[in-house]
């Protein structure tokens, strides 16, 4: 396993947003939610949805804009990075975001084939 490697399943939110930049390279973002339990106050578990910013990029952001939509099931797999920048009023600002190296559709069949980035 490689350091900083996150691997998530869950759903997207809205549908990719596929770009090309000045270079030509293609890229795309997407959020993905996903689900976990917390202990709530009272005691009793509750359900807590985590969004997660995805970015993706060449051949990968591509397949993502044309197969993937909102709602579809996707396991992500890729590295964390931060942003890092100061707002408007001086306060240092952080956001995470993984860059995306694989894809595949979670909903699926087992055989189906997994798009990497290469």
């Amino acid at each position: 396993m490689r350091d900083n490697q996150i691997i998530i399943t869950g759903h997207v939110g809205q549908d990719p947003e596929l770009r090309v930049g000045k270079s030509g390279t293609a890229w795309c973002t997407l959020s993905v939610a996903t689900q976990r339990r917390r202990r709530a106050e009272g005691g009793d578990f509750e359900e807590h949805t985590d969004w997660h910013d995805v970015r993706l990029f060449g051949d990968l952001a591509q397949w993502c804009g044309k197969e993937v939509t909102k709602g579809a099931k996707l396991e992500v797999e890729g590295t964390l990075a931060y942003d890092l920048w100061t707002d408007d009023d001086g306060n240092r600002r952080r956001a995470a975001r993984i860059l995306a190296s694989q894809v595949r559709l979670a909903t699926a069949s087992p055989g189906a084939a997994r798009v990497a980035l290469e």
